[in-house]
Formats: C-alpha cells, structure tokens, sequence
C-alpha cells in the first residue's frame, strides 16, 4: 500500500518543499513553520499494491489562523459620562488572521451596530 499527499490551492496544485515536511512516514505527515500560505485543501490518496490497485482519496481543508499576541484595546472616550452625553468607546484587536469578531455588551444584553458604521483595519 502507498499514499501521496497533495496540497490544492485555489485549483493550483502545490508541491510541499522538502524543508518544510518532517517525521513523516506511511502514516502521517508533519508539516514546518506553517504559514498562512499553506491554507488549502490536502488529499491523502492511499492506493492498494497488485492486484487491485484499489485507491480511496480522502481530504479536508487547512485553514492557517493567526492569532493576537496581545489583549484587545478597550478605550472609553469618557469613563463617567452624564445623562444625555455622546459616549464615544474604541475596542482594538491586535492583528490577526482571519480578522476576529468584535461584539458589544451593555451590561449583557448585545448592542445593534450598523454593518455600515463598523471598521475593519
């Protein structure tokens, strides 16, 4: 029995360099320094020897995340407003890949925010 696995991209077929697979055998694959550009979808196509040369493809997409290194930012334009005051308040995330999610809170209940006044940096 062999297999081979096969890293598809965007329809583009990719080679793994050599540098970048280890520790690997029959079984499993190791992969190094993994960067975002290695999202994809991997096959692992296992074939059996003769007489039947039965093969069975089986895959599933890899998606390379990166997460912040730091806490997110929360900066309150004034920390005691009065009744009636604009309150202007800031969350900042540290950068990450796919870009995270923020939602607000009001002392648990969710705050609707118009899709058209978020920011994404």
């Amino acid at each position: 029995m062999s297999f081979t696995l096969e890293m598809g991209l965007c329809g583009r077929k990719r080679s793994l360099r050599s540098h970048q697979v280890s520790n690997s055998d029959s079984h499993e694959v190791t992969l190094l320094n993994v960067s975002r550009e290695m999202t994809g979808y991997y096959k692992c196509e296992i074939t059996e020897d003769y007489p039947s040369y039965h093969t069975v493809i089986l895959g599933g997409r890899m998606q390379v995340v990166v997460v912040p290194e730091e806490k997110p930012l929360l900066i309150l334009g004034r920390p005691r407003p009065s009744p009636g005051d604009k309150m202007i308040a800031n969350c900042t995330s540290g950068a990450a890949y796919p870009a995270p999610n923020i939602t607000w809170t009001i002392n648990g209940s969710p705050v609707g925010i118009n899709p058209a006044e978020k920011k994404v940096v």
